[in-house]
């Protein structure tokens, strides 16, 4: 298996986008006045296009290493014997603790570490681009737990036939 990961984050607060609208007419969006976030690690399953995500409330090495296991889980289930994983060099990765998890499991994942600022090497920074677009902008959500289910929604409901749109 190869797949590429990254992580992002969703706001509460609606990001403005540009939109069309009507001459004279302004575009107004509500907003709840406090801001929360969502942070979500994102995998790509490069063959099969399937995403693997988790969303929590903070983006540290425990959730990251949560996220791995349930990585691993996905790729021994389609009977992979390893799995490789294109990463960035985000702290979350480079952490003592993330190290060691990955030094105890490299036997299954090999992992390689994309060059410092080359977006364009990981594909789901294309898809965390879409989603932001496809789920925070111009769009007030009321809940956090709202803004989740329309993030899971999304997320769910991406496949291989969005990867074109993404440029």
């Amino acid at each position: 298996m190869v797949a590429f990961e990254d992580e992002t984050w969703v706001e509460l607060l609606p990001t403005l986008w540009k939109c069309w609208y009507l001459q004279g007419k302004l575009l107004e969006v509500e907003t709840p006045g406090i801001n929360e976030r969502a942070n979500v690690f994102i995998t790509l399953d490069f063959v099969s296009g399937k995403l693997i995500y988790s969303v929590h409330r903070r983006r540290r090495s425990r959730e990251f290493r949560y996220h791995l296991r349930k990585l691993m889980k996905h790729a021994k289930r389609r009977r992979f014997k390893r799995a490789v994983l294109m990463i960035d060099n985000s702290p979350v990765h480079r952490s003592a603790e993330s190290r060691r998890f990955l030094e105890e499991n490299r036997r299954f994942l090999k992992v390689f570490n994309l060059p410092s600022y080359s977006p364009n090497l990981n594909e789901v920074e294309h898809i965390n681009r879409q989603l932001k677009r496809g789920v925070c902008a111009n769009v007030y959500h009321r809940s956090m737990k709202n803004l989740k289910k329309a993030l899971r929604g999304y997320l769910k409901s991406f496949g291989w036939q969005n990867l074109g749109k993404m440029t």
